[in-house]
């Protein structure tokens, strides 16, 4: 194998590697269907006021006043610290715990 030769072997060898993932993610993305929240457009996100997030818990049976071991399923447009003036519990801590 000459200079030239082992040159276009390596070459073509870094490519494949470098490109590979790109366009097995590329294939992914044109294939799976994900859910509607996977696809949202984002560019028109608001955050959830801490009194949406209130009547979020409320909806999931959630009591402010016992907390403890509680679980929130975290909706569309919360943020921790609208969640952290809700329960009073701080963004590290929910940040930690989750």
């Amino acid at each position: 194998m000459n200079k030239h030769h082992k040159r276009y072997v390596v070459t073509g060898l870094l490519s494949a590697v470098i490109l590979t993932p790109l366009a097995v993610q590329s294939g992914r993305a044109a294939t799976t269907t994900e859910p509607v929240a996977e696809q949202a457009d984002i560019t028109n996100w608001i955050a959830n006021t801490p009194e949406q997030i209130s009547a979020n818990m409320s909806r999931q049976n959630i009591n402010l006043g016992d907390l403890n071991g509680t679980r929130y399923v975290v909706q569309w447009g919360d943020t921790l610290s609208q969640i952290s003036a809700v329960t009073h519990i701080s963004v590290a801590k929910l940040a930690y715990d989750n």
